[in-house]
C-alpha cells in the first residue's frame, strides 16, 4: 500500500486490500469453467477456497481500510477471527484425517471413517459463537468447541504422519486449532468467572490462529502444488519445509509476548517459502495440482 493512511477514501482502501485475494476468486472460477465440470466431480475443496479468498478479501478490506483511515473497527476484528476459525475447522476437519488415511492406505494400513456428522458437535457451538460474537456465551462456546476438536483429533489416524512428511506438516498447523479456540475463548470470559486468568491478552491469543492454524494450513495446501510427483505421492520441497518450520516458530515466540521478533521471524519464514516457490509460479503448473495419485 503506497498511498499513506488517510490520503484516500476508504472505499479505495478496502478495494486495494481485498483485491490480491477477490483476484484469486477470479482465478480459480477462471479455471472451474475451462475445467467443464459438474460441482460432484469439482469436490469440496475448489468451492472452499473461494468461500475462504471471498471472505478473507472482504474481511481485509473492511478491517484494513478502518486502520488506513482510523476509524474503529468494533468487533470485527473478533467475527474475522471466529469466521476463519469455523471455517478452517470444517474443511481441515474433513481435509486432514483424508490425508492421514491416505498416508496409511499407500501400505496397506486400516483406515477412519469420516462421517460428514462427526464434524457437527464442533461446528454447531462454533457458529453459534460466530453469530453472538462479543458475548460471554461466545467466549464459552468457542473453548467447548476446542475441547470437543481436540477430542474428535483423537479418533483420527495420528501415527499414520510418520509415513507422509505433507501430512505431518498438515496434523501440525490444524493442531493449533484446538488450542487457539480454547485459549482465545478463555481471554474472552468475563473476569468474574469461577476460572484462573488466562496467560496473555485475547488479541495475543488470537494469533494462534492466524499465525499458527490458518499460516500454517495457508502453507502446507502450497507446498502440495510444488512438490515433487514420485511413488504415487508428494515429496515437499526443502524450502517448504524449512519455511514452516521457521513460520511455526513465530507462533510461540508472539505468545511470549516477543512482538517484533515474532514478527520478524514470521517474515524471514514467508520469504522462504516464496523463494522456494518462484520456480513453480514462473514454469508451467504441474497437474494434478494437489494429487500425486495418477502420477508415477
Amino acid at each position: 500500500m503506497l498511498a499513506p493512511p488517510g490520503t484516500l477514501p476508504r472505499l479505495l482502501y478496502a478495494v486495494f486490500l481485498a483485491a490480491p485475494l477477490w483476484w484469486t476468486v477470479a482465478l480459480v472460477v477462471r479455471d472451474l469453467h475451462r475445467s467443464r465440470r459438474g460441482p460432484r466431480r469439482i469436490g469440496p475443496y475448489p468451492c472452499a477456497v473461494l468461500g475462504f479468498c471471498a471472505a478473507a478479501g472482504a474481511v481485509s478490506g473492511w478491517f484494513g481500510s478502518a486502520i488506513m483511515t482510523g476509524e474503529k473497527p468494533g468487533i470485527m476484528p473478533e467475527i474475522a477471527v471466529s469466521m476463519f476459525a469455523l471455517l478452517l475447522t470444517g474443511v481441515g476437519g474433513r481435509m486432514v484425517p483424508a490425508f492421514l488415511n491416505s498416508a496409511g492406505q499407500r501400505l496397506g494400513l486400516p483406515s477412519t471413517p469420516l462421517p460428514a456428522w462427526a464434524r457437527l458437535p464442533i461446528l454447531i457451538p462454533l457458529g453459534i459463537a460466530v453469530l453472538i460474537t462479543g458475548t460471554a456465551l461466545s467466549a464459552a462456546l468457542t473453548c467447548l468447541a476446542g475441547v470437543i476438536l481436540a477430542a474428535h483429533m483423537t479418533t483420527w489416524r495420528l501415527q499414520y504422519a510418520r509415513y507422509d512428511c505433507l501430512a505431518a506438516l498438515t496434523l501440525i498447523a490444524y493442531a493449533w486449532l484446538p488450542i487457539g479456540l480454547i485459549l482465545w475463548g478463555w481471554t474472552r470470559l468475563p473476569t468474574n468467572w469461577p476460572l484462573p486468568p488466562p496467560p496473555v491478552w485475547s488479541i495475543t491469543a488470537s494469533h494462534t490462529l492466524t499465525m499458527g492454524a490458518l499460516t500454517g494450513l495457508i502453507v502446507t495446501v502450497m507446498a502440495r502444488t510444488s512438490a515433487r510427483r514420485g511413488d504415487r505421492r508428494l515429496h515437499p520441497r526443502a524450502a517448504s519445509v524449512i519455511g514452516f518450520a521457521i513460520l511455526m516458530a513465530a507462533v510461540p515466540v508472539r505468545l511470549a509476548g516477543f512482538t517484533p521478533t515474532s514478527g520478524m521471524i514470521w517474515s524471514f519464514g514467508w520469504a522462504v517459502v516464496l523463494l522456494g516457490h518462484l520456480p513453480h509460479l514462473i514454469g508451467p503448473l504441474q497437474r494434478p495440482v494437489f494429487s500425486a495419485r495418477r502420477t508415477l
